[in-house]
This record gives structure tokens, sequence and C-alpha cells, in this order.
């Protein structure tokens, strides 16, 4: 039996044995904090029915072989609970019906507390509905990966990290001006989004997959010394660095579907002549920059496209944006990467904007994405999940995206 599935079978055994012999019993580990006062436990919820205890640890056992990561909670009926914030929702028999926890924990912590649109909700609604479609049988999931100091400070100001590591620990006040909360422990989340950004790369880099989708991250209003706009580490910034510190990879282009103009990511590359900067994105809305005439500065004059949409705009606008301006200029520029910030706060059903693509849309660009890839022979894509406030939205959005990525990546035979 592997060590992993070892300890988490013994701790849903352990759990058990002291709920059902000591009542007012507190067991807390890293994966289950519960306080339970009654007798006599009855059923163990994982996530949707009640199993048994070896139903349970077969349970255990397939999710850790398809390599998830998730949380276990034993209660009773009629059980007083506390603790479970993050478990589940209880039901009216008072039993805990368990969210998944997302591909990675540490990753799906970065997200702003007290109701902020960008909250830490958003990875598990991309990861049910990635499982309801099927497609979790088509990708393989890797841990999040902790970015070093000295990952982080190939791009960032070394005196912005040390304030986001102070405020993070104090875990009061604003990162910016208003937007981005501090809370305690945002250090950590944030640089474990740059870390598994940076550990997509290397695995495409290294040859051993073609595409790496991670559900936080395109942190893209963040400058190497500010946060803003509910960013605080530029992860895209962080990545072309190290592409170019690490791999020798000169020509990137990144591409930004948000619909919010990405200011930080091209405000640093502006005058960069091998970062093809190409966007979508709502005009007039936050940050109001991305013009069309916003075509780069000196040297990077010509390897900025911009095309921002009005209010209204939807598939038809979005899709023809991208395959008959932008990623034509995409191939014209000719990459040796490509990146993908992917916002999905552009749908139609999104809070925070105005714009009303569907599933269908990013679909479709994300498909012609893929053949970009595949034509131009590069070795993948990587993409990282950005805005997207509406959860129904966001899991469907994302699951279509990375459903017409895999299409565009495998060729017209792919489904």
């Amino acid at each position: 039996m592997h060590r992993r599935f070892q300890r988490l079978a013994a701790v849903a055994v352990l759990a058990l044995s002291a709920c059902a012999t000591t009542a007012g019993h507190e067991f807390v580990s890293d994966r289950i904090s519960v306080v339970a006062r009654g007798s006599g436990p009855d059923v163990i919820l994982i996530p949707e029915q009640p199993i048994s205890i070896d139903e349970a640890c077969d349970d255990i056992r397939r999710r850790h072989e398809r390599g998830k990561d998730f949380s276990i909670v034993v209660v009773s009926e009629g059980y007083e609970l506390e603790g479970l914030a993050d478990a589940g929702e209880q039901d009216e028999f008072g039993h805990i019906r368990l969210s998944q926890r997302g591909v990675g924990d540490a990753l799906g912590r970065y997200g702003f507390p007290q109701g902020h649109p960008f909250g830490p909700d958003r990875q598990n609604a991309f990861w049910a509905e990635t499982q309801a479609q099927g497609l979790d049988r088509r990708v393989q999931l890797r841990d999040p990966v902790l970015a070093r100091r000295a990952e982080l400070e190939r791009f960032c100001e070394p005196e912005f990290v040390e304030f986001v590591a102070e405020r993070s620990e104090r875990g009061v006040g604003f990162f910016d001006y208003g937007d981005t909360p501090v809370f305690r422990g945002a250090f950590e989340a944030i640089s474990h989004v740059a870390g598994s950004a940076l550990d997509g790369l290397r695995q495409i880099m290294d040859g051993k997959v073609r595409r790496a989708f991670q559900p936080i991250g395109g942190l893209h209003h963040a400058r190497r010394d500010a946060a803003a706009g509910f960013c605080v580490f530029n992860d895209t910034g962080i990545v072309i660095e190290t592409l170019r510190a690490e791999f020798g990879i000169r020509k990137v282009a990144y591409i930004d579907i948000d619909v919010h103009h990405g200011d930080g990511t091209q405000a640093i590359f502006d005058a960069d002549p091998d970062l093809c900067f190409a966007s979508t994105h709502q005009s007039p809305l936050y940050p109001g920059t991305g013009a069309a005439s916003e075509r780069g500065t000196g040297p990077g004059l010509g390897t900025k496209h911009n095309l921002p949409l009005p209010p209204g705009s939807g598939d038809a606008e979005f899709t023809a944006a991208w395959q008959t301006e932008l990623l034509p200029a995409v191939e014209a520029f000719g990459p040796e990467a490509i990146l993908v910030s992917a916002g999905y706060d552009a749908h139609r059903s999104d809070p925070l904007a105005e714009l009303e693509v569907t599933e269908a849309g990013y679909r479709s660009v994300a498909e012609a994405i893929g053949r970009l890839s595949r034509a131009r022979g590069l070795g993948g894509v990587a993409l990282t999940l950005e805005g997207g406030y509406d959860l129904d939205a966001l899991r469907q959005s994302t699951a279509s995206t990375v459903a017409g990525l895999l299409a565009g990546l495998s060729g017209p035979d792919a489904g």
C-alpha cells in the first residue's frame, strides 16, 4: 500500500474510532479539523452518499491513484459540529457533504475572504466541471509547487517581495490601494501560484507534457513593484523571465482573453520587441487602458495588439477578433512559446462586466490557439485561470477551454 494512502486511511479510521468513544473529541490534522459532540458514528460522506469505512478506503485509494487531493470528514447524524467551514455544506440531517478540494489546496488558497469576487472557491468550481465532463481522465494532475524567493525576484523587485511577505504575516490592510486585501498566509498562497506556473512551464519545456492549465493565476495587473486589481505577483512575468533565463527562449507570445486589459503585463514589456502581447477586453472598463492604438513603444512598437470590445459583444465578435486579427498577428510574430491568461469574466453571466461571450466562444478560441501551437511545432501551451466571478460560468468555461485546447493540439480527429 502506498505510504500516503496508508496515512489517509489511518486518519479515517482514527477519526471514526475517536468519534465512537469520546464525546467532545477534537481531531485536527492537515486534512481534518473536527469538533464532534455526540455518540456513535453512523456515516461517512465522501463526498455525496453515506458509505462504510471499507467503501471510504476504496474511495481514498481510487482518488489517490488518480492523483487527487481531497479531505475527509467523519460525521454522525445529530452531531453538533464546529470547525467545518472548509469541509462542505451541512444538510438538514446534520450530514456534511464535502466539496472536492481542488487539484491542490495550497494553490486554491489564493483567494480573498469576506465575499470578495476573487474568492477561494473558484478552483473547486473549475475542478467539479472538469470531472463532470470526464476531462480529469485525460489530464495529469500535479501538486502545487512553492516558488523560491530567487525565482520571484527574477521578475519582482526584492523590496516588493519583502513587503508582501511582511504584510501577509500581519494579515491586515491591502496590498494595493484597496482592491486587493491582505490575508494571513497570502505570501505562501501567492508563491504557490508562481511556483506552480513555473512547474507547468518546466514540464512543457522538458517535453513531459504538451499543455498546462493552472486553475489560479494570470495575475496581469501586477507590476514588478506593485499589486493591483486582485493581482499581487505577476506570475506570467515570472514565467517569461524564467523562459529566457533558464531555457534561452526569447520570442514569447502572451495571449490575454480576460475581460480586463492586462495593463501590468503590457506596461512591463511594452518596449520589448520579443514579447508579442495580444488581448481582447471590454472597453470602457477597468483599468481604462488597452486602446487599439497601443501598439508598443520604442523597439517594441508593432508587437502589441489590443482589440477592445464594446459592451454587449458576444461570441461572434470575440471569436472573429481572435481568429481573423489577433491570432494571425501572433502567428506572423513567430513565437517560440505561447502563454495564455485565461480569464472568464467576459462571460455573459459574469457580474463584473458586460460582454456576452459563452463557453462555446471560449472553446472555439482555445481550439484555435491549440491549432496555432501545433502548426508552429511548439512544445505546448501554458494557460492560467485569471478572472471569472460567476462560478457556474467559470466551471463551464474552463472545462470548455480545456476541451478546446486538447482538440486543437491533438488535431482534427480529437474530440
